[in-house]
């Protein structure tokens, strides 16, 4: 006749360190998910001058609250794997943090793996495409202009974006 066991009777036949095993391992397994739930990024905005006289527009996404020493460390690191940079190394006034937010699977994969994750964004050409649209402009100006490089556009109309753009442009 078989024997029907209770959870009781199952769970008296394996040992204290069984248990405590399986217990750590979904333990452990909670608390990986919950942190990386919880992760938050930091996203380094980086205009990099390149060899051809463009800019490299890339951001270096870092976990919240990485030392900016690091950060430009990383960002040193991809530079060279892609052997553009010729101007020194990354410092505030080529990389600065633009904002925080919940990280994709892509970039907590590469986050785990070496410390940050690159997300490229664009080559800004030296010159504005025939027929440039606010978005163009405003890259030029943050590529090109340094004191431009970090602004904050938002509240400008497209016509003011353009006449800075003018303005700076006049005076060459």
């Amino acid at each position: 006749m078989p024997v029907i066991k209770t959870l009781a009777d199952a769970l008296f036949e394996f040992s204290f360190c069984q248990i405590f095993l399986v217990f750590h391992v979904v333990m452990t397994e909670v608390y990986t998910f919950k942190i990386v739930q919880d992760m938050k990024v930091e996203v380094w905005d980086t205009y990099i001058p390149d060899k051809q006289g463009d800019v490299l527009h890339f951001d270096i996404i870092v976990p919240e609250k990485t030392p900016s020493a690091q950060v430009y460390q990383f960002g040193n690191t991809y530079l060279n794997s892609i052997d553009v940079f010729e101007y020194g190394k990354l410092n505030s006034g080529l990389c600065q943090l633009c904002h925080i937010e919940q990280p994709s699977d892509e970039m907590l994969n590469d986050i785990s793996k070496q410390g940050y994750y690159i997300l490229p964004l664009s080559s800004i050409p030296a010159n504005l495409p025939q027929d440039p649209k606010r978005s163009d402009y405003i890259l030029h100006l943050r590529a090109f202009y340094p004191q431009y490089r970090f602004a904050d556009f938002r509240k400008l109309t497209t016509d003011e974006v353009i006449q800075i753009y003018l303005d700076l442009t006049s005076n060459r």
